[in-house]
């Protein structure tokens, strides 16, 4: 009984911690601006309208490393506000801010089971949204729950060779086995424990032909939370996508209960704040780019 209640008190307070409006987050608005260039990779950082403000987070983080080397498009699931627009084009002045609709490529949503897919289940925008835009451009995708600690070395360096590359979450098996079922029939290994909040394709790597074969028979009575993932897990080892190293690009849920001590961020370059932990980010992640990154930037 004591456990069952402590696992309550946990989510509760979890759920709190969460939704809480954390003064710092404001923060953001105060920073200098980040000037970029056009580049032949692009850093698609996608938020909801109540997300906005931590994908800025996420894109200046991202920036201040790789700035030489990646222009933004920052994408919102809805129509992009005034305010929105002006928020974000004093923090990265060249950068480029549009809705999610406007970037897919309507080429894909004649195929039945995409169509349905992309218009029924909670993550098919998302997943057409990071297979449209590797057609345009080399794509650098993160969520806006990603902060950046220090130089990212390791992504440099594959952005230089256009190596595809993507995090993974050692013991968190969130796949769709109909996905990978189909998979293995096709002689393709998946990597099971993916995770695609960061990712970076390079332009075409992707293959529509094997996308329209994962996706062959699609109907909402298939849906599983993670068939987003577990279809860009197959795709990006289809294309030679490797991960990167795991103790230095974390995704972990190590922290999430309030008796339960934060992971230890030595050595960590990057950190996915997913869900279970997304208190972590305003607690731990916000105020450290801020003491680390921010007191580096001159001001104009």
């Amino acid at each position: 009984m004591f456990k069952f209640i402590k696992f309550l008190l946990g989510r509760k307070v979890a759920q709190i911690q969460r939704n809480f409006p954390w003064p710092i987050k404001q923060e953001i608005l105060k920073m200098p601006p980040i000037e970029t260039r056009k580049q032949e990779t692009n850093l698609v950082v996608l938020v909801q309208h109540k997300t906005f403000i931590e994908g800025l987070w996420t894109a200046w983080s991202w920036l201040y490393f790789l700035n030489n080397y990646l222009d933004i498009t920052f994408v919102i699931d809805g129509e992009v506000t005034e305010k929105e627009l002006n928020i974000f084009m004093r923090l990265f002045p060249n950068g480029t801010i549009v809705s999610l609709k406007s970037q897919i490529n309507n080429c894909f949503l004649s195929n039945e089971f995409i169509n349905q897919f992309y218009n029924q289940h909670p993550y098919g925008k998302v997943f057409l949204l990071k297979l449209s835009l590797q057609e345009k451009f080399n794509v650098l995708f993160s969520d806006p729950d990603i902060l950046v600690f220090s130089d990212p070395v390791e992504i440099r360096e594959r952005l230089k060779i256009q190596q595809g590359f993507y995090c993974t979450e050692p013991g968190c098996y969130s796949f769709d086995q109909r996905i990978f079922d189909r998979a293995k029939s096709l002689d393709i290994q998946p990597i099971r424990d993916f995770n695609s909040g960061l990712l970076y394709i390079p332009k075409n790597h992707l293959s529509s032909t094997l996308c329209y074969e994962l996706m062959k028979g699609w109907t909402l009575a298939d849906y599983h939370h993670f068939t987003e993932q577990t279809i860009l897990d197959v795709m990006m080892s289809s294309s030679g996508a490797t991960a990167l190293p795991v103790s230095k690009y974390v995704v972990n849920s190590q922290g999430m209960w309030f008796w339960q001590q934060d992971m230890d961020y030595t050595g960590v370059k990057v950190r996915h704040f997913v869900g279970n932990v997304r208190h972590r980010m305003y607690l731990y992640g916000y105020p450290t780019i801020t003491k680390t990154l921010f007191k580096n930037v001159p001001t104009k």
